[in-house]
């Protein structure tokens, strides 16, 4: 559990303590957000819950050099919410599994920090339920939408911002593999670019 923070001889805050992670999902883009964790140093992967065993088994076999991943297995989400009392919460699984999954660990108690996987939601009512119940419970949720992060993105939306390629007055942008794993990126770095200006109409 984080108690405090401390500063560093290079003034880069850390945490005393390092929080608890629980993993819910144990596919290849949960193990993009393991390797996250634990390469930071601050933070260790307590738990870990997916429907099966084997799998988990292969998931633990990525990351058995590290000190910090030290996962109790669970084939129960809500078991794992109960017992582990994790800190931070990582989702992976399908879309239909986010919303609930999000809820229930928002509502789990102790929970500080929840990082789903996109698409957020499979329906607008299940996203606004996610929203509500980290609100209640004083939650931060991410959703993964890490592009904003990545330098070409930045540097483009610094580039707009100056006003140095004009008014940006259409994006035309593509991408395959399905509307809810990549337009949900798209329609991110639109409102990202644009300085997440609300929407006033749909065609």
């Amino acid at each position: 559990m984080r108690v405090g923070v401390k500063v560093s001889a290079f003034g880069v805050r850390e945490l005393a303590d390092k929080l608890r992670v629980g993993v819910i999902g144990s596919g290849g883009m949960t193990q993009n957000h393991s390797w996250g964790y634990l390469n930071s140093g601050q933070y260790e992967i307590i738990a870990l819950a997916d429907l099966s065993p084997e799998v988990m088994n292969e998931y633990d076999e990525v990351f058995a050099e590290n000190d910090d991943y030290k996962a109790e297995h669970f084939t129960d989400f809500r078991e794992m919410l109960k017992v582990a009392k994790p800190d931070v919460v990582s989702i992976g699984v399908w879309h239909s599994g986010h919303a609930p999954m999000t809820v229930a660990a928002a509502a789990a108690g102790g929970v500080k920090a929840i990082l789903c996987e996109k698409p957020m939601a499979d329906s607008l009512g299940a996203a606004a339920d996610m929203l509500m119940v980290c609100s209640r419970n004083n939650v931060k949720l991410v959703i993964g939408h890490q592009r904003r992060f990545l330098p070409a993105y930045t540097l483009a939306k610094q580039l707009i911002e100056d006003g140095e390629i004009g008014d940006v007055r259409l994006i035309t942008s593509v991408a395959g593999d399905g509307l809810p794993n990549y337009a949900s990126h798209q329609t991110d770095m639109f409102r990202y670019l644009l300085g997440d200006v609300e929407c006033t109409w749909v065609m």
